[in-house]
């Protein structure tokens, strides 16, 4: 049973403002003390149905929804800091997605919308409105009873909202800097600079904060959210190349040059980007799991 203080909207810093949910995982169980139920009028308690998966492709690729059913404040608290503090930061997130926007409007408004960065920004943005809006909707009522009655898809989207961020806003800054920063370091300006920083670092730095201060656990058979996405964009970029001409290049316009088929060896870029987004969302899984420990060993202690 662990306890995880959530201090409510305008009452931070009194004395009785403290709601305290507890997430009790021998009855496989979601409480929450507020005093309200899932209908509103008694103390809401969720028993998942009993997870099984009985194929090896099942085990494979389980969502694990029933981690968050268990637990949904899972998305909106924090040990690290109030509830109130976590809200702040992800309306901040999204105001800044936003103030971004017209930034990369004036430098690439033709072909806003086809580039990785891009949309990747707009996820980035899509999960912090999403994720604002559950943390003030849980510090509102007390507990995730509205949560726990949309469909199951809107849980497991809302979940996938984090997971696609939290691993893209790692490969967007190792491939940019990595493979197609030279002319930004060579030519660029500082509107160039400034716009670049922000969708290709700063968006790392923003995912960092919210991996370090929220709950939200990953799992490594998540990896087809992942996965599926990656090879989406792929196949877009040959969209993108086959239905616009606006290069003067004989083999046409690429949204990115690597991706090139008429250049030797562009193959191994469409095997190495989804074996590496694999490897990265590994990685990403790795880092939460450890955060996780860590946290654990420090409750023990306590």
């Amino acid at each position: 049973m662990t306890s995880i203080p959530m201090t409510e909207f305008g009452n931070e810093g009194k004395g009785d403002s403290t709601t305290h949910l507890h997430t009790d995982h021998s009855s496989n169980s979601y409480i929450s003390s507020a005093g309200n139920t899932n209908s509103g009028a008694q103390s809401p308690h969720y028993r998942a149905a009993p997870h099984q998966q009985s194929s090896l492709l099942g085990r494979l690729t389980d969502s694990h929804l029933h981690n968050i059913l268990d637990d949904p404040e899972l998305l909106t608290t924090s040990y690290v800091v109030s509830s109130k503090t976590l809200f702040r930061f992800r309306l901040f997130g999204l105001f800044w997605v936003i103030f971004i926007v017209p930034f990369q409007l004036r430098r690439d408004q033709e072909t806003y919308l086809f580039y990785f960065t891009q949309l990747t920004w707009l996820g980035l943005g899509a999960w912090f409105a999403v994720a604002a809006f559950q943390t003030y909707r849980c510090n509102r009522d007390g507990n995730m009873s509205k949560f726990l009655r949309q469909s199951r898809f809107t849980q497991w989207l809302t979940w996938a909202l984090y997971v696609m961020p939290a691993t893209f806003h790692w490969i967007v800054p190792i491939v940019f800097w990595g493979l197609l920063s030279s002319s930004l370091v060579k030519d660029g300006d500082g509107m160039a600079w400034w716009s670049n920083i922000n969708v290709h670092l700063f968006d790392f730095v923003l995912v960092f904060i919210e991996l370090c201060i929220n709950r939200i656990p990953l799992f490594y058979t998540q990896w087809p959210i992942i996965v599926i996405p990656g090879l989406l964009f792929l196949a877009y970029a040959f969209v993108q190349h086959a239905a616009y001409h606006i290069s003067n290049s004989p083999s046409g316009w690429w949204v990115y040059s690597f991706l090139d088929t008429s250049k030797n060896g562009a193959w191994v870029y469409y095997v190495v980007l989804p074996l590496g987004f694999i490897l990265v969302f590994l990685l990403v899984t790795y880092v939460h799991k450890l955060r996780d420990r860590r946290r654990e060993k420090r409750v023990v202690r306590a």
